[in-house]
């Protein structure tokens, strides 16, 4: 079960879950195709502006993962001259291009799993992007020795958060009412001890 099965289950209303690609997945919801995007979204200022997005649900820092032991990073500006992998159209393209000045050494994938594999097939030095899901794909790699360090780019490590339509405050309102609800009954942090190990979600301190 997800937090938001059990959200839908507290609130008797039903969810089907359906895989889309990162790019274009926000237009599902402009295009009346989908409801709810969960896809590990942090909430932004942006998206504020154009999207109805629920209380925040996990905090999960960016991670930087690479392979090289010859290579000592331990923050974030270390990768401005390495080649680095992430997924498209997400944060981390935004801050790679401010660290770096631009595109050069950007590598931009569909998923966040393609871009691990650019560091485990050697095309890229590091890959950065969500820790609980890059964490989730590393354990897919077990012959491979990752070396890793979470960092917070802008200092402060942002909420995930559903984001809905513009104006769908009805399902917002019920969103945020069962996160809540879970949260008390401690069926929120059951899940988050079976899915990432600890039933905590604070946020970490910023390492930059």
């Amino acid at each position: 079960m997800t937090s938001l099965n059990a959200i839908a289950e507290d609130q008797g209303f039903k969810v089907q879950f359906i895989h889309q690609p990162w790019e274009g997945i926000f237009d599902t919801l402009d295009r009346d195709e989908r409801a709810i995007v969960a896809a590990g979204v942090t909430a932004t200022e942006e998206r504020h502006q154009k999207y109805a997005l629920s209380n925040g649900y996990y905090f999960s820092p960016d991670l930087a993962v690479y392979t090289d032991s010859k290579l000592d990073l331990k923050t974030f500006a270390d990768l401005k001259d390495l080649k680095v992998a992430t997924q498209i159209k997400t944060s981390r393209i935004t801050d790679l291009q401010k660290l770096k000045g631009g595109n050069d050494k950007i590598i931009a994938t569909d998923t966040l799993y393609l871009a691990l594999k650019e560091v485990v097939g050697g095309k890229a030095d590091a890959v950065v992007g969500d820790e609980a899901v890059l964490k989730y794909y590393m354990q897919g790699e077990p012959s491979v020795a990752f070396k890793s360090f979470e960092y917070a780019p802008n200092a402060t490590v942002p909420e995930i958060v559903f984001v809905l339509k513009k104006g769908n405050t009805e399902l917002q309102s019920k969103i945020n009412t069962g996160l809540a609800n879970i949260k008390a009954n401690g069926v929120y942090a059951k899940i988050n001890q079976k899915w990432f190990g600890s039933a905590s979600t604070k946020p970490m301190a910023a390492s930059q």
